[in-house]
């Protein structure tokens, strides 16, 4: 869960997700054209709607047991923006987004619009 909201995270505009496995993934440049190779892996927004679903449902489940998940899902809330950026033509796919973030804004016990801790992994954590 952690992996899967840190890759949610890195997600950039006009990037879209790898969603076949146990872990997302970034969908990485080829020769082969994207769309031959998300219809091959049987990708679609529909499956990384529903994996994102399934992964922010998880976290804040888990979030009151460990208050550090809360800071992996402010992070992903930028990667689930950017997404609604790559899908802005389909209002659909927006909305449903939309629905996941007001999951977190609605269920995470520390507002998404209030800073949140650094994550674990960042160097400004490391204090010498």
């Amino acid at each position: 869960m952690i992996i899967n909201l840190k890759l949610l995270a890195m997600v950039g505009k006009h990037q879209k997700l790898v969603t076949r496995d146990a872990y997302l993934n970034i969908e990485a440049p080829s020769i082969i054209p994207e769309s031959v190779r998300r219809w091959r892996r049987g990708d679609d927004r529909n499956g990384a709607i529903q994996k994102i679903n399934q992964t922010i449902v998880a976290a804040l489940k888990y979030e009151t047991d460990n208050p550090s998940i809360a800071a992996y899902l402010s992070a992903a809330v930028r990667g689930i923006e950017n997404l609604k950026e790559t899908y802005a033509l389909c209002p659909q796919t927006c909305a449903r987004l939309d629905a996941t973030l007001d999951k977190i804004k609605t269920y995470a016990p520390l507002s998404t619009h209030q800073a949140f801790p650094p994550l674990p992994s960042d160097p400004q954590t490391s204090i010498i």
